[in-house]
């Protein structure tokens, strides 16, 4: 979405975005409810891109808004933004981050990768992040094309139901973190995902003592 010049944010925050559903190309608004519909969107592009926010709504069974996302709106289509909102972001100061996505997730995570490599920081990040099936995974392409062309990012994906994955299978463990991150006292940990996988991960983490103040968690 273009935006202007002055609308700043931090990587990892995210946006209210308000609309007024049209009943166009088939599509019924579900079981009576409003036309105006306002829904929390982590931005997925980096302050770094100028000019416009970026979010992914990946379709989910039971949500309408979603569904009218990914097969309604068009270009021309008038979508109003408010933020950017939460605490939920990312700081220069860190040496050291492990990102734990599952889905939809990666949208905050994203960001904080894409500004560590345009601003070519000496911030060494992991990224483990858990779909059922490559094909499921979002951004898939580019997060290995930031691994390739910067040194302090490492991608890991595991994949849950896809048997031919040649990589890490299963869903994410204190055993997976320590794989890829042994020592556990240094990064902080930004966790985003579904309530239920936000839950586990941050759940895990604190049960091997890292501090609190070093994990954050979102969900969608």
């Amino acid at each position: 979405f273009p935006v202007p010049e002055n609308f700043s944010y931090l990587p990892g925050q995210f946006v209210m975005l308000k609309m007024e559903l049209q009943e166009k190309n088939g599509f019924k608004i579900l079981n009576g409810k409003p036309k105006i519909q306002q829904r929390a969107f982590s931005v997925s592009s980096s302050p770094t891109q100028k000019g416009f926010v970026e979010t992914a709504v990946k379709e989910e069974e039971n949500g309408f808004v979603s569904k009218y996302f990914n097969r309604i709106v068009e270009l021309g289509d008038t979508i109003s933004i408010s933020g950017p909102y939460g605490h939920f972001h990312f700081s220069e100061a860190e040496e050291e981050i492990v990102l734990l996505g599952a889905g939809s997730g990666i949208t905050p995570l994203i960001s904080i990768l894409r500004y560590i490599s345009d601003k070519n920081l000496k911030t060494k990040a992991v990224l483990l992040y858990s779909n059922r099936a490559e094909s499921d995974t979002i951004f898939f392409k580019e997060l290995r094309e930031l691994e390739e062309k910067n040194p302090n990012i490492k991608i890991v994906f595991t994949m849950t139901r896809q048997p031919d994955w040649n990589g890490e299978k299963g869903r994410i463990t204190l055993e997976t973190v320590k794989k890829y991150a042994p020592d556990l006292s240094k990064p902080t940990f930004y966790i985003c995902g579904s309530p239920y996988f936000s839950k586990a991960c941050k759940e895990f983490l604190l049960s091997a003592n890292i501090p609190q103040e070093k994990v954050k968690a979102e969900q969608w």
